[in-house]
């Protein structure tokens, strides 16, 4: 438990992604390429002990949590897996490369990117209702806990719109690195002016 009853999100970025979806919309099934063991171990020692670990169900974020935990020496406990937690959902443009999708995209497409709905897919602006639903469920359940997380770029994105109180297309501008780290304080009312704080987005491994 934190000492305050604060309850500290760390949220990691993946592992990047192993050919031949590494530069395009990865599917579910895409493995993680975890040959970095400097920045896995990097990462690790940054992450708080006695956590409770949870991962997107998609297999990138499963690998990427096992070999955190294993640099950690944290395999005690099951990780909670979270299909809320999971990337948007990029329909047909899964398995296509980024230049083959973006050719498509119109001017105003590019312009708002938060808004458009890959076919058989979901917006982003869809994702930030689904994590903030499990950001509040999860939080109750583990309060004044740590709580790593395993995600994406766009679920993230989508905590930091929900913490932050930011629209999609605001959002969707962070910047999230493979294997970076963003911590976000949720703290108990009645003890700060804040219900979140943003301690820090995007740092990478040392």
């Amino acid at each position: 438990m934190t000492d305050d009853g604060t309850t500290r999100w760390w949220w990691i970025r993946h592992a990047p992604i192993a050919p031949p979806h590494d530069q395009g919309f990865a599917p579910p099934s895409a493995a993680a390429e975890l040959s970095d063991d400097k920045s896995i171990a990097g990462v690790a020692v940054r992450l708080p002990a006695d956590a409770v670990w949870i991962a997107s169900p998609m297999r990138r974020t499963q690998m990427t949590c096992a070999a955190l935990r294993a640099a950690k020496g944290e395999t005690a406990t099951a990780t909670v897996s979270e299909p809320a937690f999971a990337e948007q959902d990029f329909g047909d443009w899964h398995g296509q490369s980024y230049r083959q999708v973006f050719a498509r995209l119109t001017e105003q497409d590019l312009v708002t990117p938060a808004l458009v709905r890959p076919p058989s897919g979901e917006p982003f602006e869809a994702v930030v209702p689904r994590v903030a639903a499990a950001v509040e469920r999860l939080g109750a359940e583990h309060a004044g806990r740590d709580l790593v997380v395993i995600a994406h770029a766009g679920t993230i994105r989508a905590a930091l719109a929900a913490a932050m109180d930011l629209a999609p297309p605001q959002a969707i501008s962070f910047v999230v690195d493979l294997l970076s780290v963003t911590r976000l304080d949720h703290h108990p009312r009645g003890r700060s002016n804040r219900l979140w704080s943003v301690q820090f987005v995007n740092c990478e491994a040392r």
